[in-house]
């Protein structure tokens, strides 16, 4: 069973998509298109921040994120969505003398 990424990031999270496909082009300028894959469009999350947390706040969610790699999915329920497998692409701390004060993660949805 999949670990569940609990903490709500700050607002301003940006979700994009770009669904999975094949295009075949013609002569004058028609293409023709279709969906590939049996899940062509999942969800990207970039720039969630979690920010003005306790030290022990950003240690959870800092060991989280190095608990599972790029490669463990987790469950993570998106702002207005419902829950979903994801992973972390990449994530990055920022530090202020020498304190962790905020950490920036890239989710990505992975099939179910």
């Amino acid at each position: 069973m999949a670990n569940t990424f609990t903490w709500i990031p700050d607002n301003g999270a940006t979700e994009a998509h770009e669904p999975a496909r094949d295009a075949i082009s013609f002569g004058d300028s028609y293409e023709q298109r279709s969906v590939t894959g049996l899940n062509p469009d999942m969800q990207d999350w970039s720039g969630l921040s979690f920010s003005g947390r306790t030290s022990t706040e950003i240690g959870s969610i800092v060991s989280f994120l190095d608990a599972q790699g790029s490669v463990v999915a987790f469950n993570w329920t998106p702002p207005g969505r419902s829950s979903a497998l994801f992973v972390c692409k990449k994530w990055s701390r920022k530090y202020v003398s020498g304190t962790v004060v905020s950490v920036t993660a890239d989710f990505k949805q992975v099939p179910a």
